[in-house]
């Protein structure tokens, strides 16, 4: 197996607008640590590249425009080239129409088309500068305590597992589902967050630490965080650590020819809400906001996400008109019998991930979202009807069981 990584900065040079909290106002003040990009290269029988960036999502349009870059530059067919999030709230806005967190001005979207730009030149650098070499890949497994939980209902469904493949001293590719929100809103500085802090943990070990995200559409920091600042995202990466750093005498080779499949699945989109009842509910739902203030961080949290789920679903309304489905793509990259990865453009509950892992004849499995473009949320059959993902999804609920048959027949 060949076998090649870096990563190259992406931290903005300027202040820009931040995604991943509608109540931000203004534009990033600062760096608490830098954001990267990250590639790995692999080659067996095919060549596939796997990037990973400290940013809240890649649209769709973004996805295209890297992965042809990345094809070009490397002289291997586009749909080899896999593109994911880590999902940090605190990296820039870098969408500019459907998926934007935050209104944007005039000025805001010709800095996030500049920094679009950027990323991609950045890209292009990294890409050109990897050199493959021969090595091995080992496959490993541990379960993480202390981290993950069910932001909706602390009692509720959890993947506690980390899957990792590994070469040597080299590369060590994390997959776990956790929302990377410790820091707040209030929160003005770049910051790969958790994702990032796990990722500088790992690359005191290797010279380059991939997180690839998981089913994390319902699972975050939200009931094991103690604070929310940088020296409680510090330690919850360092247990992260720990915990996975103890499991490496128990990891296995994986080797085989790598096999590269895609799937489109035309999807229904849901039924809306009228206008007037959209502007009912955002009425309640920002007086149930505002009754919160005082309540605990979590209570707080969530009814200023449902006050959020509103808003952005009422701008979303408009630019809905006309459509009826959506194209969402799903990837598979496997290696031989041990080992497979499934890309998912969306977060998808924890259900899911749970789901595809109990069904899959591979030794290891990752399931990783936010991956090769982006469709908001995909909650599981059985989730309430009045929480925020629920709210602002697009997809139609009847859709949720072909979604996860689709899944389920890549890892049979």
């Amino acid at each position: 197996m060949y076998i090649a990584s870096k990563k190259i900065d992406i931290t903005p040079k300027k202040p820009v607008p931040m995604a991943g909290y509608s109540l931000r106002k203004g534009k990033s003040r600062g760096i608490l640590s830098p954001l990267y990009a990250r590639i790995v290269y692999l080659e067996d029988n095919i060549p596939v590249v796997i990037v990973s960036l400290d940013i809240i999502r890649v649209d769709n349009d973004l996805y295209r425009e890297i992965s042809k870059e990345v094809s070009k530059t490397l002289g291997l067919p586009q749909k080899n080239v896999f593109v994911s999030a880590t999902h940090t709230h605190s990296g820039p806005e870098i969408s500019t129409s459907f998926w934007n967190t935050t209104e944007l001005s005039e000025e805001d979207i010709k800095l996030v088309m500049e920094y679009r730009s950027f990323l991609i030149e950045q890209i292009k650098n990294l890409v050109e500068e990897i050199q493959p070499k021969l090595g091995r890949l080992y496959g490993g497994r541990t379960e993480i305590d202390m981290i993950a939980s069910n932001r909706i209902n602390p009692k509720g469904p959890v993947d506690k597992e980390c899957v990792f493949l590994v070469s040597e001293k080299d590369i060590i590719i994390l997959n776990f589902a956790c929302h990377p929100t410790v820091l707040p809103a209030e929160n003005m500085k770049f910051s790969g967050d958790l994702a990032g802090a796990i990722t500088e943990f790992f690359e005191s070990h290797f010279r380059t630490a991939i997180f690839l995200n998981g089913a994390a559409g319902n699972i975050s920091t939200r009931f094991t965080r103690k604070e929310q600042n940088l020296q409680e995202t510090l330690r919850l990466a360092n247990l992260f650590y720990e915990q996975v750093m103890h499991s490496f005498e128990n990891v296995s080779p994986v080797s085989g020819e790598i096999n590269v499949e895609w799937k489109n699945l035309k999807l229904r989109l849901r039924d809306f809400p009228s206008l007037e009842a959209i502007e009912k509910l955002e009425q309640e739902a920002f007086r149930m906001w505002k009754k919160s203030l005082n309540a605990t961080p979590p209570v707080r949290r969530m009814s200023e996400s449902n006050y959020l789920g509103v808003k952005i679903l009422k701008h979303r309304l408009s630019l809905l008109k006309g459509m009826k489905e959506i194209n969402f793509r799903i990837a598979k990259m496997s290696i031989g019998k041990d080992f497979v990865m499934i890309f998912v453009p969306a977060e998808l509950f924890v259900e899911y991930q749970i789901a595809v892992k109990r069904a899959s004849t591979y030794r290891y499995t990752m399931l990783v979202g936010y991956s090769n473009g982006y469709w908001g949320y995909v909650p599981y059959n059985k989730t309430e009807e009045n929480i925020y993902e629920r709210a602002v999804s697009l997809i139609h609920p009847e859709e949720y069981k072909t979604i996860l048959r689709a899944l389920l027949d890549f890892v049979q």
